[in-house]
């Protein structure tokens, strides 16, 4: 029997994301205290629409920017440039599968422009996530 629901909700300022904070109790013990992670599937609820209408979720928006990111080191490798890298090793790096969808949205616009255009040029060091939606449009045509 479920004693204490309290449910707080918020929404950003574009209404791109909704953000729930939940506890749920079962006889005073924490059951789960964010809405999103009781049933948020980062691999497939949708999270953004991204400037070229492609709906993604939190886990392709993650592996984008893992692409890019790595596309960069890599590149900065090339020219003798490891300061990202370090500063990776050094103080370490949450990792995008591991952010708030709030900050995968802000890290994402960020490189959204740079993915497809890896993308479009090939110059993709990884291939494309196999759940990328990029991969649909590509079948079609």
């Amino acid at each position: 029997m479920v004693n204490v629901i309290r449910i707080l909700a918020t929404i950003n300022s574009d209404a791109s994301y909704v953000d729930s904070n939940i506890t749920w109790t079962n006889n005073n013990e924490i059951m789960g205290t964010r809405l999103k992670d009781i049933i948020f599937d980062k691999q497939e609820d949708l999270l953004y629409e991204d400037e070229r209408a492609m709906n993604l979720t939190h886990y392709v928006m993650a592996e984008r920017c893992l692409q890019v990111e790595m596309a960069q080191i890599y590149d900065d490798y090339k020219c003798g440039d490891y300061d990202v890298l370090t500063s990776i090793l050094e103080n370490g790096f949450k990792g995008y599968h591991n952010m708030e969808p709030s900050e995968l949205i802000d890290e994402y616009k960020e490189i959204e422009e740079r993915w497809y255009d890896l993308y479009e040029t090939n110059q993709h060091y990884h291939t494309v996530y196999e759940d990328d939606p990029i991969n649909k449009i590509e079948k079609v045509i």
